[in-house]
């Protein structure tokens, strides 16, 4: 099962891993004979660890036929764009400094522990900031009662789809997709993560890059509506403004949504 290579450059599976380097599309031969199946540029992907998932593959094989059929894949990223933990790290010390003090134990995470438990303190982070924005959001928006606000939105079960609705609703304008979307490709790592399936290293370090992106919008985004954020020092926020009752704070998170 060879891969045929035009312009006289080296064919073979064994010496394209070899090498690894990256082929253009024009470079590969194509013909039925010459189809290799997945698993084959898997193992070639997972050993350059390039952007942690297969997806990044997909425009370099733009009509190649693997199997029968062009590989399908995730959403792409860059090869190698978080080339290792220094860069990481590079990152962190880029982001403002109440992000940095709210992941104030990313760093020597990282240098001590595998990606998993980065991941894993990252993302229990961003499921506080995310109650402390909805929290902060009808306290100080709406004058909700703080007891009350906080008794219901313990009890409630928020999900990724309702956090964006609860959102909407409370700060009045819906969640930028350009903020929403820096969580996705995280939220992916995360999960796979905590189901036990493994994350490759790339995937792990573009994750944490990009959650420490999506609290620096986040910030930006509620502080221009409610002055307050949530991925930082919340102390002080609501200010000297009287809470409704607590019964009317009841009916007026229902109606929000709670």
């Amino acid at each position: 099962m060879a891969l045929v290579a035009k312009r006289g450059r080296p064919s073979g599976l064994d010496t394209f891993l070899k090498t690894r380097q990256v082929w253009r599309p024009q470079s590969l031969a194509r013909p039925p004979s010459n189809r290799l199946p997945w698993p084959y540029w898997r193992t070639w992907a997972a050993q350059r660890g390039d952007a942690g998932h297969y997806a990044t593959m997909r425009p370099l094989f733009k009509g190649l036929t693997i199997g029968g059929r062009e590989p399908q894949t995730l959403t792409p990223k860059a090869f190698m764009a978080i080339p290792s933990y220094k860069a990481v790290l590079k990152h962190y010390a880029s982001v403002p400094a109440d992000v940095q003090k709210y992941f104030s134990q990313l760093p020597p995470l990282i240098q001590n522990f595998n990606w998993d438990v980065c991941i894993a303190y990252q993302f229990i982070g961003v499921e506080t900031a995310q109650n402390r924005i909805l929290y902060g959001g009808v306290v100080k928006l709406h004058r909700a009662d703080a007891y009350v606000a906080d008794s219901m939105l313990y009890s409630l079960h928020v999900t990724r789809a309702s956090f964006l609705e609860l959102v909407a609703n409370i700060f009045g304008k819906p969640l930028p997709d350009a903020v929403a979307n820096k969580l996705k490709f995280a939220e992916g790592v995360r999960d796979k993560t905590v189901h036990g399936k493994g994350i490759a290293e790339a995937e792990a370090r573009q994750a944490l890059v990009d959650v420490l992106d999506y609290a620096t919008e986040m910030n930006k985004f509620i502080e221009g509506i409610a002055g307050f954020r949530p991925f930082g020092d919340m102390r002080g926020f609501k200010g000297a403004a009287q809470p409704l009752e607590k019964s009317t704070t009841h009916w007026l998170l229902k109606g929000l949504g709670f």
